[in-house]
C-alpha cells in the first residue's frame, strides 16, 4: 500500500472517533465528580501550629494550557481539535498539600503615635549605706558636787543675853555721842512664837573723833578666842596664851536673819570681818539693808534679809564677827535714832 493511501485512512479513521469522544468528553466535563479530598500527611509528633502560621494553597495563576497537535494539513487541523477537545477528559489531580511552613514569630505592630507614653517609673530607692560605728567614748565620772553645808545658826536669841549658839560674845559696841543698847522681847514671826533682840540706836552726826558724832551697833563674834595656859608646877615657864580660832564660812554663801522696825523706815548695814579686820577692830560693811529685803526697806512686818557673803570681799575661811553697823552712810542726814528687832541670825 501506498503511503499516502496508508495516510488517508489514519485520518478517516481518526476523524471517525473524533465526533463520539468529543461528545463523551463534553458529557464528562459536566458529571465530571468532585475533586478528591486532599490526602492527609501524618504530621511528626508536635504542638499544633496556629491557624495563622499555615499558609493556604495559592490557586494556579493560568488554567492548564490546553494541547496543541502541529499539523500542516485538515487533517492535522482537525486532529489537533480532537486532542484539544480530549484534554478535559483527564481526571483532575490531587492538590498538593503546602508543607507546614516554620513558625513565623509576628512583626510587632507599629505603636500609634496617639498612645500615651507611659509613665516614667522610679528609679528603686537605694539603702542608704550603713552608718560607720561610732567610737564610745566613756565620760569620766563627774567630780563630786560639794554638798552645802548646813546652816548655821549664830545666835537664835533663845539663851544666854552674852552668848551666842556659837558659845561666842555678843554685845554693842558705841563711841560717844552716838550710842546703843540691847535687850530681849517675846514675839511671833510667821505665827510662831519666838524670843527676839530689841536694838534701838542712836547715831549722831556731831562731835566724837574727827567730829563724826561718833559710832554705834551690835556684833557677835564667830570665833572662839584663845585662853591662857596655866604653867606647869615647879617649871619655870609662863602662862601661854593659845591662837584664836576663826570659823571657816567658805561652805557657805550668806548671812541671813529676821528684822522688822518699829516705825519703820530705819536704817543700817551688815559688817563682816575676817582675821585682819578683827585685829583692828573694824568689818567690812554691805549696802544699806533695804536691798536685802523684799520690800526694799525696813517696815514694821517680819522681812527676811538674805545678804550674799559675796558683798564682802574677805578671808571667808577665816571669819571673825558680824555685825549690825548704824553708820553715817546709811543715813540721809548722816544720823538717826529708832529701834529694831531681830531674829534668827545664820550662815547659809
Amino acid at each position: 500500500m501506498k503511503p499516502f493511501t496508508m495516510r488517508f485512512l489514519m485520518i478517516t479513521f481518526a476523524l471517525g472517533l473524533a465526533a463520539p469522544c468529543a461528545t463523551a468528553s463534553a458529557e464528562d466535563a459536566v458529571a465530571a465528580p468532585a475533586a478528591p479530598a486532599p490526602v492527609a500527611v501524618p504530621a511528626r509528633e508536635q504542638a499544633p501550629l496556629p491557624a495563622s502560621a499555615i499558609a493556604p494553597v495559592p490557586s494556579p495563576a493560568h488554567p492548564a494550557a490546553p494541547i496543541v497537535v502541529a499539523s500542516t494539513s485538515t487533517s492535522d487541523t482537525a486532529s489537533s481539535r480532537a486532542s484539544t477537545s480530549a484534554a478535559p477528559a483527564t481526571a483532575a489531580p490531587a492538590p498538593a498539600v503546602a508543607a507546614a511552613p516554620a513558625p513565623v514569630t509576628p512583626a510587632a505592630a507599629p505603636v500609634s503615635a496617639a498612645v500615651a507614653a507611659p509613665a516614667p517609673v522610679a528609679p528603686a530607692a537605694t539603702p542608704p549605706p550603713a552608718p560607720a560605728p561610732v567610737a564610745t567614748t566613756v565620760a569620766p565620772p563627774p567630780a563630786p558636787v560639794k554638798a552645802a553645808a548646813p546652816k548655821l545658826v549664830v545666835d537664835d536669841f533663845e539663851g544666854s543675853e552674852v552668848q551666842n549658839r556659837l558659845g561666842s560674845r555678843t554685845n554693842v559696841f558705841q563711841k560717844a555721842p552716838s550710842k546703843a543698847m540691847i535687850s530681849r522681847r517675846d514675839d511671833t514671826i510667821e505665827g510662831r512664837r519666838t524670843r527676839v533682840l530689841l536694838l534701838r540706836y542712836d547715831k549722831r552726826a556731831e562731835g566724837g573723833p574727827y567730829g563724826m558724832g561718833g559710832w554705834c551697833g551690835y556684833y557677835t563674834l564667830l570665833k572662839k578666842p584663845g585662853h591662857l595656859v596655866a604653867p606647869i608646877a615647879g617649871a619655870d615657864n609662863r602662862p601661854e596664851q593659845t591662837e584664836e580660832e576663826y570659823l571657816d564660812g567658805s561652805a557657805h554663801k550668806a548671812i541671813t536673819f529676821w528684822v522688822r522696825g518699829e516705825q519703820g523706815g530705819e536704817s543700817f548695814m551688815v559688817g563682816l570681818a575676817d582675821r585682819h579686820w578683827d585685829k583692828i577692830g573694824d568689818s567690812v560693811k554691805s549696802e544699806v539693808i533695804g536691798k536685802y529685803l523684799p520690800a526694799g526697806k525696813v517696815t514694821t512686818t517680819w522681812q527676811r534679809a538674805v545678804v550674799p557673803l559675796d558683798a564682802f570681799f574677805v578671808d571667808y575661811a577665816k571669819l571673825g564677827s558680824i555685825a549690825i553697823s548704824f553708820e553715817t552712810d546709811a543715813f540721809p542726814e548722816g544720823k538717826g535714832t529708832g529701834t529694831i528687832y531681830l531674829d534668827d541670825l545664820a550662815l547659809e
